[in-house]
């Protein structure tokens, strides 16, 4: 399971695509899952066919209604759990917030009814939250529609909870020493872009060029006491018929940094600001060049970590 990227609009797409086609697909998922890169192993219902899309875990059955999903959240306590459930899954098309009592899974997790609508139609799910003590904790969802909505959902989740089990997760042999390559150094992403258009004549007929231009910078100090320091900022302008202007903004955070083995045994540069956010980037080498999520990143000696 990617953990960093995915939207609720695939979940759904995916959802109908694989009620069509996995019961006879092959290389569908069934039976034990194993994720030992998140120490992470659990056991498909019975009759229920999965797929791995983005940061979900994805079971349809050729008989039974709705879906079945697994995804991973950053909750390390109960009560993160229930303040998560409280808030809702609200997203593109999806309004689900919490209907039902609070109940206990296990020593280590909690579950609750949710109603609303999911992409236009009225449904209802069974949500359940599992405390991982060594990294990202576990979500399971059964949902259906409202109508065809009842035990079988919650049955579905207590069953997958049951056989959930959890352990300290492998590290992939890429990840240490993508930490000795980043400690004490800056990454560096820049971007700009500017375009010319047609001249234009003003009210004493000066003629001038018009034109329109945009620049970013994202910096990030990566220091060796697992520190860092982030800075954002971009700015665009234009001149053309009917003004000109400048738009500019800045932010910056601080916090620690770690990288961590993905589902897949790739690695995570992880950023945990103090305010309590959390940003994730993929790494990889392409050609010698740092990337993160796919962009380029100049990787420099830092002047800010002492």
């Amino acid at each position: 399971m990617d953990v960093r990227k995915n939207t609720a609009g695939s979940l759904v797409m995916l959802a109908l695509v694989l009620s069509a086609i996995l019961p006879q697909a092959q290389s569908a998922i069934t039976g034990k899952v194993d994720f030992p890169y998140l120490g992470i192993t659990f056991v498909a219902p019975d009759g229920w066919r999965g797929q791995e899309d983005g940061d979900y875990m994805i079971f349809a059955h050729n008989t039974e209604p709705g879906l079945v999903g697994l995804t991973l959240n950053p909750a390390r306590t109960i009560e993160q759990l229930r303040d998560a459930a409280d808030a809702g899954w609200i997203e593109d098309n999806i309004a689900l917030n919490r209907s039902g009592p609070f109940e206990r899974i296990g020593a280590e997790g909690m579950a609750a009814e949710f109603s609303g609508y999911f992409h236009g139609q009225s449904a209802k799910a069974y949500i359940a939250g599992i405390i991982n003590p060594y990294g990202r904790s576990v979500t399971i969802i059964a949902l259906t529609s409202t109508e065809k909505y009842g035990q079988q959902q919650t049955t579905l989740v207590k069953s997958i909870a049951a056989s959930l089990q959890i352990a300290v997760p492998q590290e992939s042999p890429h990840v240490p020493e993508w930490r000795q390559a980043l400690a004490g150094r800056t990454l560096t992403y820049l971007q700009s872009s500017g375009s010319s258009g047609t001249p234009y004549t003003d009210s004493s007929g000066q003629i001038y060029g018009s034109y329109s231009s945009y620049s970013s910078r994202h910096e990030m100090h990566l220091c060796s006491d697992k520190s860092f320091y982030s800075s954002n900022s971009s700015s665009s302008s234009f001149d053309a018929v009917g003004g000109f202007g400048y738009i500019g903004g800045s932010g910056n955070g601080h916090g620690k940094w770690n990288i961590l083995t993905g589902a897949d045994g790739e690695a995570i540069l992880t950023l945990k600001f103090n305010d309590g956010q959390v940003s994730e980037y993929e790494l990889s080498n392409d050609a010698g060049k740092t990337k993160l999520n796919g962009s380029r990143y100049f990787r420099t000696v830092s002047e800010q970590c002492n």
